[in-house]
């Protein structure tokens, strides 16, 4: 076996595609490749190519693709909206998987019960999106009267509903003072963004990216009244989603497209309130260190800051650099002498 077999075989092991991909990404990423739902675009590609593209057959036709990285580590690019938000999707683990069976020679035996699974999920989108659209249909269809009595009823029987409405009320209650106080719209964005339990699994998602986008108009409003307050908003906001999903199981990327429309609003939040003050530079390298998943686009981002701000930046950075090189240093030489004596 060549060595670029090996380096192949080595990227697209279960090992390494389960340190990319979380636990469920992997294991709905086996289905679809044991149902056959990935065709390669080459049906023979070449072991020595550096990249691997498929278009994986799941509730609809994603590309995918999977490549060597000039680093040596496994990179890969897939148009749904999980792998958009940054995340290592189910379908690039399937056509990772599909990819070391070429290589290994073998191909993947058809397993009815995957394929009845995928296309069963299949059917369950179609059926949900025609459910969304009949209901679409009739709710636009009745009197303001008619719906307002409809949400009470449902209210008085499910706390969450009730506290969604609450959670409406707040929000146009506080958006119509024009004069809002930072302060009363911090606490209102934490309320939105408090996680409902510590561990949120992907069914609940959605709910709760739902309930999260109100945090974006927020953001909007703050910037046209008082840009410099929306900075601090925005900051405020990440930080507390940020929290949220690294306790989450975002598998289709919903949490994550919130985390990515807050992290526009704090760049444009930037680019309106103009240059910045130096001490900006220590709260940007922090909140750069915090970020665990790239949120925002830092070069916008350091471009709206302001000279001063960004030179505070790099001079931290440089700083915080020199003291871990400095480290490494005592600590290898402090092994060195420790060697010495023995």
């Amino acid at each position: 076996m060549t060595q670029l077999n090996l380096a192949w075989l080595t990227l697209v092991s279960d090992a390494a595609l389960l340190a990319l991909a979380n636990k469920t990404a992997f294991e709905r990423g086996q289905t679809y490749a044991n149902a056959g739902a990935v065709a390669l675009d080459s049906p023979t590609p070449l072991v020595d190519t550096k990249e691997v593209n498929a278009t994986v057959n799941g509730t609809q036709p994603y590309r995918a693709k999977i490549a060597r990285a000039a680093n040596g580590k496994l990179t890969g690019r897939c148009d749904c909206a999980n792998a958009a938000a940054g995340w290592f999707c189910k379908h690039q683990v399937a056509l990772g998987l599909v990819w070391r069976a070429h290589l290994e020679g073998r191909t993947l035996q058809i397993d009815e019960s995957a394929q009845k699974k995928v296309a069963a999920a299949g059917k369950r989108l179609v059926t949900s999106k025609n459910n969304e659209q009949a209901l679409h249909d009739f709710l636009h269809a009745q009197d303001a009267q008619t719906l307002a009595q409809k949400l009470l009823d449902f209210a008085n029987f499910d706390r969450g509903i009730a506290r969604e409405l609450q959670q409406w009320r707040k929000i146009a209650s506080t958006m119509k003072n024009t004069m809002a106080k930072s302060g009363d719209l911090k606490a209102l964005i934490t309320i939105i963004l408090k996680s409902p339990r510590g561990f949120i699994d992907w069914r609940e998602c959605s709910a709760y990216a739902q309930r999260a986008k109100d945090v974006i108009s927020i953001l909007e409003d703050a910037r046209k009244s008082d840009p410099s307050a929306a900075v601090k908003l925005s900051l405020a906001a990440l930080k507390r989603v940020w929290a949220v999903m690294i306790h989450a199981d975002d598998s289709n990327g919903e949490i994550g497209d919130v985390c990515e429309k807050i992290g526009q609003q704090f760049v444009a939040a930037l680019g309106a309130s103009g240059p910045q003050a130096a001490a900006f530079g220590d709260t940007y390298f922090t909140l750069q260190a915090e970020d665990p998943f790239g949120t925002f686009d830092t070069e916008a981002a350091e471009d709206a800051m302001g000279a001063a701000a960004l030179a505070q930046y790099r001079k931290v950075l440089r700083e915080r650099w020199t003291a871990m090189s400095q480290s490494h240093v005592a600590h290898r030489d402090t092994k060195t002498s420790t060697w010495s004596i023995s």
